[in-house]
């Protein structure tokens, strides 16, 4: 789960305190959080990486 703007028109106003908190990490990520992957993946420091998951989740994987 990651917080932003558009969360409290999708999420019931009680729940918001508490996005995220069932993540390992016990909180929401944010976008500044997976800003740095987006940008690595699009320089040349990407350019040897071919077919890798790479899970920016806090913790909370469900495969």
């Amino acid at each position: 789960m990651f917080w932003t703007p558009l969360q409290p028109t999708c999420w019931e106003t009680q729940k918001i305190p508490t996005l995220g908190s069932d993540a390992p990490m016990g909180r929401a990520g944010h976008p500044y959080e997976i800003a740095p992957l987006f940008i690595y993946l699009a320089s040349d420091d990407s350019s040897y990486v071919t077919g890798q998951v790479m899970h920016i989740n806090g913790g909370q994987y469900k495969g």
